[in-house]
């Protein structure tokens, strides 16, 4: 996008863009603290919470971008819920992933 946006013939829509700001990818420590973060801001008090490993696989899919982390926390977060735990696993958010790139088979 932001090679685009640079091309000459965009120039007219780039001046109209009053803030462009490049977000590089979380780390996997940033990763397990954004997730942390949102959860409180929710609402959530330490339940439901991600296990570790299920922190390592959200940062392995997502690669540390904000946006797919979101999606696949959303899903897994579903997942739990649809199986009354309070944790959420490696398991849980692999299907979610699954399910984000269309490989549920019904």
């Amino acid at each position: 996008m932001r090679d685009r946006l640079n091309s000459h013939r965009l120039r007219q829509l780039r001046q109209r863009i009053t803030v462009r700001y490049h977000l590089a990818p979380l780390t996997r420590v940033e990763v397990a603290q954004y997730i942390q973060h949102r959860l409180e801001f929710a609402g959530a008090q330490g339940v439901p919470c991600f296990t570790r490993p299920a922190l390592w696989r959200v940062f392995g899919y997502s690669r540390g971008i904000p946006r797919l982390i979101n999606a696949v926390c959303d899903k897994a977060l579903l997942a739990g819920f649809v199986e009354q735990s309070d944790h959420i696993t490696y398991q849980m958010v692999g299907r979610a992933i699954r399910e984000l790139e269309g490989q549920i088979h019904l």
